[in-house]
């Protein structure tokens, strides 16, 4: 029985190589040494005298897109929905020229939740949660972008631009 199997594989392979290993040929193209080395240098002649940036921007623009990655910010493990200013006052004493701040800020959550901490505070303690945008629109009337993301997690959420970094 493994005879049969073994003529099976070499009817339909008359090298008896496996599958996997099989390769096409590469094709090739015979030029004169002299016509290649000019092409190479007018290459680099070329490279070396371009705008880098336009061709990063041409090399960008025909590579495979990459999905676009946004960090949303946490604390306590609860997403940052929205933001919101409740007191803002920055004084300057004039004894001893040190700046006193009173700002307080209202961080609402995904969750549905808030809470009002000093702003202080908020920009030593939130993290950096990553998420991958699956749709990003935007709404002429008040000119924000607004990115739907998914987690590593699988959670889905919908945020401001202005609450990403």
């Amino acid at each position: 029985m493994e005879k049969n199997n073994k003529e099976e594989k070499n009817s339909s392979n008359p090298e008896g190589k496996d599958p996997e290993e099989i390769v096409e040929p590469k094709e090739q193209v015979t030029m004169d040494k002299d016509k290649l080395d000019k092409l190479l240098d007018r290459l680099e002649r070329v490279e070396a005298t371009a705008d880098k940036s336009r061709l990063h921007k041409y090399d960008s623009l025909r590579s495979e897109k990459k999905d676009k990655i946004i960090k949303l910010r946490m604390i306590n493990g609860k997403v940052i929905k929205k933001i919101e200013t409740i007191e803002n006052s920055v004084e300057k004493n004039p004894n001893t020229g040190i700046y006193n701040e009173n700002q307080l800020i209202k961080i609402f959550y995904e969750t549905g939740g808030y809470e009002q901490i000093p702003y202080v505070q908020y920009s030593r303690i939130y993290e950096y949660l990553p998420a991958v945008v699956k749709k990003e629109s935007f709404d002429k009337e008040t000119k924000k972008i607004t990115y739907r993301a998914v987690t590593s997690e699988g959670k889905e959420y919908t945020i401001e631009d202005s609450f990403i970094n």
